[in-house]
């Protein structure tokens, strides 16, 4: 999935180094799962799924120990990426 590129895209050089190769693949793997747990048909035009969505992703980046300064732009660009997917189902 897709979402997994993204990620390791995402993944800044700090984040590499703090997480490793091994821990990135594991939140993507969660990423992945988590996204298409919270996809409801038209999840992407509400606004309170879309909030659901990101506070899912912001927790499993802090249950890793993602670095807190770099969540922001990760929980964003995957959203966006899920919103992506969406639009081309």
């Amino acid at each position: 999935m897709r979402i997994l590129y993204v990620v390791y895209r995402a993944s800044h050089e700090t984040a590499k180094e703090a997480l490793g190769d091994k821990e990135l693949r594991a939140i993507a793997h969660e990423l992945t799962k988590t996204v298409k747990d919270n996809m409801s048909v038209d999840w992407s035009k509400r606004d309170s799924a879309k909030a659901k969505m990101r506070v899912q992703v912001r927790r499993l980046l802090k249950k890793y120990g993602y670095p807190p300064d770099l969540q922001k732009m990760a929980v964003e660009q995957v959203v966006e990426q899920a919103e992506l997917m969406a639009s081309q189902q």
